[in-house]
C-alpha cells in the first residue's frame, strides 16, 4: 500500500474545502429564503456552483432533512423545486 504523498494530502484537503464552501452556499442560500421554493437551475444560477455539484449536495441534504422537496408534473416530464426547513436564527 503507498503512502500518499504531501501533493495528495493538499489536493485531497483542497476538494474537501471546496466541497465544504459549496454546501455552506446552498444552505446559505435556502435558508436566508424559507419562503420560496427554488428550482436547480435558480440554484446553481444564485450559488455558481455547477448543476452536477448542486444535485449532489441537494439530495444530501434531503437525507439530513435540511431540504425539503416539492415535484410537479408537467406530462412526462418533472420539475423539483428545493426549501429550506430551517430559518435563520
Amino acid at each position: 500500500m503507498a503512502v500518499p504523498s504531501s501533493i495528495d494530502i493538499l489536493c485531497f484537503m483542497e476538494k474537501k474545502k471546496t466541497e465544504l464552501i459549496n454546501s455552506y452556499k446552498i444552505l446559505s442560500l435556502l435558508k436566508k429564503n424559507t419562503d420560496y421554493y427554488f428550482t436547480i437551475t435558480d440554484i446553481t444560477h444564485f450559488t455558481g456552483i455547477s448543476r452536477y455539484r448542486t444535485e449532489h449536495i441537494l439530495s444530501e441534504f434531503e437525507t439530513m432533512a435540511l431540504v425539503s422537496k416539492r415535484v410537479e408534473h408537467f406530462g412526462a416530464s418533472c420539475r423539483y423545486y428545493y426549501k429550506g426547513t430551517l430559518s435563520e436564527e
